[in-house]
């Protein structure tokens, strides 16, 4: 097959593994300008506000705001009203 200029193709690329922390991509949610995942602080879940990275599949990759030890809600369209007012806590 030939390669011409404005055709469409479909490839695939293996780019090796990448580590770091992953989540499901439930336990976020994409507030547009930022994401946030809700952080067990106690007895309770605290609106925490993240920076994300490489999406794979169902995960998502944080690349900092939370770390390995903390507590995430798996869910979190669960625990928003139903206005979807969400206030995040910056760590």
């Amino acid at each position: 097959k030939l390669l011409i200029p404005g055709r469409q193709i479909q490839a695939f690329i293996r780019a090796g593994k990448h580590k770091g922390l992953w989540l499901p991509k439930t336990a976020v949610i994409n507030l547009g300008q930022h994401h946030t995942v809700f952080l067990m602080h106690d007895k309770s879940f605290i609106a925490t506000k993240i920076q994300t990275g490489l999406e794979s599949g169902d995960k998502i990759e944080i690349c900092s705001g939370i770390d390995q030890n903390s507590k995430i809600a798996l869910n979190a369209s669960l625990l928003t009203d139903s206005d979807g007012f969400i206030k995040t806590n910056s760590r």
